[in-house]
């Protein structure tokens, strides 16, 4: 009730109109100019606020300002840019603005605006992709791992952000709940070209859902509202032991009141590595061990594309529908000697193995936006999401005895297959004023996903079933959520929002053989609050709390099987229960540099990818665990530096350290991440950046991941009669390894990838079109916030 009445009286001291700035433009002979691009900048950072475009007379007006310092541009083509800073108090009428002709007159111009590569806002920390280097060559894969506190492991399967796990990635706002190593090999195969910027949210707003423990990912895809036709065509090649190949274009068509856009990429990479396992039982007073190492020759393809549209069907009803697919073709050999000791008796196995998995995902997006009035929108969107995994894998061992004799032949043939669809509906209101804006919404996902695992021995040249390690099961999953937030300007340098969402949600498993396995029902409340004080000029702090929930995926919790020898495989934990998490996080900004401490308390942390020793069985599983408790305090620091003009550095340094409590035991870790971007504008048309990275060990559940090093160059030459860029790329200079060992006293297990090291590569980009800038609308879909929970 007392919160209600400080929300009424906050209304009704807040309530009241915004400015407005109006204007016209005109040429050098006093002819009214239309469609001229008017873009409103913030003073400080040069961020686009709000973008208008003059009508037939040359007139415009920009709508719902609050007080500030801005930057107004205005931009044509054939026309020289007009700059003007403005202080905006009052409704503004600008005097008559004249454009000067440009002395050259072009065909085409692409008009361009640049900007910070960081900017830290209430609740997010942006970084614009446009401009870099890696951009224009590289995958989203790339520019992730050269993001400030988020780090990709070394083998590419799992993210962290300020030292947390549990970390969700949006596309264009929509949370993908895929699971994460396939959601990272499909960004493997996605270019950064088509990438606009990415917002690092470590504590997200009520808006989005609450899941994910670690914080959520925000991946903008670019999309131009140019008149006419502009995009770009992308093609590149590599070797390092094999070959890679790499072709995508872009475009954008915008005429009258409809806008049309898409995308396609095409990625192959052939990626040989070695793989070690070590396995060894210590507290037994017959020692047991198993050691193997194989060879794996895995053959990544992926396609990746999207297609859209937008109608105006008028100044304030915009529809949209926008396409997204993925798929990803894993195609890999494995051959592989196991050496297995027990009892001082040793088997020495042979191992075959063919693998050749399929991962399809589409998104399908329908999105309506109403401008209802000057202060008022509403937005409306259906989303359905398919993903199809499937994964037919062939295991032929031949065990032999210590005198080389065979023992016995075994040919076993696994096949899982898993359908997914998922349904979205969501909706979005806001009133925004001066210096109060209300928003609140609501979302339902219902999803249900397929499993069905066949395991079959050879047997008398028979296939037989495995009724053991064969099983179909269904999930149902539905969730019901409702989210309001107070935006509030309590003044010129102190900004105040505070958000509640709530979340009802079931989760239904069965098992053909066993029926239903596990019937969870949830409801639960996720605060959010975050405040902004500029203490003064160039000095910022922020600060942010949130509570958030992870629920165990699919392949979490159902029982599967993943060979990677004969004693080694992964499976589901039946067991598992959500993660809860409470953080909170002190951000302070003085110019360029950043400063942010966060804290965050796990309780039922889940920790992937853990080493476990079957007793009954005599061999390691690895599974999913929770952590009864997790506490991990991280400071995360950007230093950009300029050395002089040609020569740029942004600098990277993260420290975490963590407190692990679980069944009794308490483990403390410390580890640090240090990550440095060398750039250099070497002539007006020549670029180099050289990249480095280095990750200390560091500890996850009951194992420790061995410390890695990355090391990667670019070189960027610009052609501009061609309007091109060709690039020329050497990564992973000093080697690419992976490793964890367990944790564990009385058993120990040791897991080592080398990957390949010292890639070359040559990309070769061609930009085509015009840029005469209309009208932008801001599009966020509901189903994006759905693909990493699928697994």
């Amino acid at each position: 009730m007392r919160f209600k009445c400080f929300i009424f009286l906050l209304l009704s001291h807040m309530l009241h109109a915004q400015f407005e700035v109006k204007g016209k433009v005109i040429d050098q002979n006093g002819n009214p100019l239309p469609y001229v691009n008017i873009l409103l900048l913030e003073d400080e950072n040069e961020s686009m606020i709000k973008g208008e475009i003059t009508d037939d007379s040359g007139n415009f007006i920009i709508k719902n300002i609050r007080s500030d310092n801005y930057i107004l541009k205005i931009s044509f083509i054939g026309f020289q840019e007009l700059v003007k800073s403005i202080n905006i108090n009052k409704n503004i009428h600008l005097e008559t603005l004249m454009l000067n002709e440009e002395v050259e007159n072009l065909e085409e111009v692409v008009i361009t605006s640049k900007k910070p590569i960081f900017q830290q806002k209430v609740d997010r920390l942006v970084v614009n992709v446009k401009g870099t280097l890696v951009a224009e060559s590289g995958t989203a894969i790339d520019v992730l791992q050269r993001l400030p506190g988020l780090n990709v492991s070394s083998d590419g399967n799992t993210l962290t952000l300020n030292g947390k796990e549990e970390v969700g990635i949006l596309l264009n706002g929509r949370l993908t709940r895929v699971p994460i190593e396939s959601l990272l090999q499909m960004l493997s195969s996605t270019n950064a070209k088509d990438i606009d910027s990415i917002e690092i949210i470590s504590n997200p707003p009520s808006k989005y859902d609450a899941e994910f423990t670690g914080g959520l990912i925000n991946i903008k895809q670019g999309k131009k509202q140019s008149i006419g036709t502009n995009g770009s065509i992308m093609a590149g090649i590599g070797y390092g032991r094999s070959d890679k190949e790499r072709f995508g274009f872009n475009f954008n068509h915008r005429k009258s009141n409809i806008n049309f856009y898409g995308n396609f990429n095409f990625n192959r990479n052939n990626s040989p590595r070695t793989l070690n396992n070590v396995t060894r039982l210590t507290s037994d007073a017959n020692p047991l061990s198993s050691s193997t190492k194989s060879s794996r020759k895995p053959i990544i393809t992926g396609y990746a594309g999207a297609l859209g549209f937008d109608y105006y069907l008028s100044e304030k009803i915009i529809l949209g529908l926008l396409v997204n697919g993925n798929t990803s073709l894993f195609k890999q050999e494995v051959s592989a000697t196991n050496f297995f000791n027990e009892n001082n008796q040793t088997v020495v196995t042979n191992i075959l193995n063919n693998e050749n998995s399929v991962r399809d995902l589409i998104i399908t997006n329908f999105n309506t936006t109403i401008q209802m009035d000057d202060t008022q929108n509403l937005n409306f969107d259906i989303d359905y999401l398919n993903y199809y995994s499937e994964n037919p894998t062939d295991y032929n061992n031949v065990y032999r005895n210590s005198d080389d004799e065979i023992i016995f032949n075994e040919f076993v043939t696994a096949s899982k297959e898993t359908p997914v669809d998922i349904w979205i509906g969501k909706f979005d209101y806001t009133k925004d004023l001066e210096k109060f804006q209300l928003e609140f919404g609501g979302k339902y996902t219902n999803s249900f996903l397929k499993n069905g695992v066949d395991v079959k021995d050879l047997v008398n040249n028979n296939l037989i079933i495995n009724e053991e390690l064969s099983e179909k099961s269904t999930l149902k999953e539905h969730i019901i959520a409702a989210y309001s937030s107070v935006n509030l300007t309590i003044n010129d340098n102190t900004k105040l929002n505070i958000g509640l969402r709530f979340e009802s949600s079931s989760q239904d498993l069965k098992l053909e053989n066993q029926g239903t396995v596990l019937d969870n029902r949830l409801n639960e409340f996720f605060p959010s609050l975050f405040l902004s004080k500029k203490i003064k000029e160039h000095h910022e702090i922020q600060f942010s709390y949130g509570r958030r929930i992870t629920r165990p995926t699919y392949f979490d919790l159902a029982p599967f099987l993943l060979f990677l020898d004969p004693n080694t495989f992964f499976n589901g934990n039946i067991e598992l229960k959500p993660s809860f998490s409470n953080s909170v996080l002190l951000n302070y900004k003085y110019k360029k540099y950043l400063l942010g401490l966060n804290y965050t308390r796990t309780t039922n942390g889940m920790a992937r990818v853990q080493p476990v020793f079957l007793e009954d069985t005599n061999q390691q599983v690895l599974t999913t665990l929770n952590i009864d408790q997790i506490n991990t305090f991280s400071v995360n620091i950007s230093a950009p530096i300029k050395i002089n003009d040609w020569w740029n550095i942004r600098n990277n340094v993260e420290t975490s350290f963590q407190n692990q409590k679980n069944d009794g035991e308490n483990r403390n870790d410390f580890y640090y991440v240090i990550k440095s971007s060398q750039n250099f504008q070497l002539t007006e048309t020549m670029k180099m950046e050289l990249f480095a990275l280095y990750n200390s060990n560091r500890v996850s559940g009951v194992r420790e991941i061995h410390d890695f090093q990355r090391v990667n160059l670019i070189a960027e030459k610009n052609i501009e009669s061609w309007n091109s860029k060709i690039q020329f790329g050497f990564n992973n200079i000093f080697g690419k390894k992976f490793g964890f060992e367990s944790l564990d006293n009385d058993f120990y297990s040791r897991v080592n990838y080398d990957f390949e090291p010292r890639v070359v590569t040559v990309t070769f980009t061609y930009n085509f079109g015009n840029s005469k800038i209309k009208k932008q609308r801001k599009r966020e879909m509901g189903s994006s916030e759905i693909k990493k929970r699928i697994k």
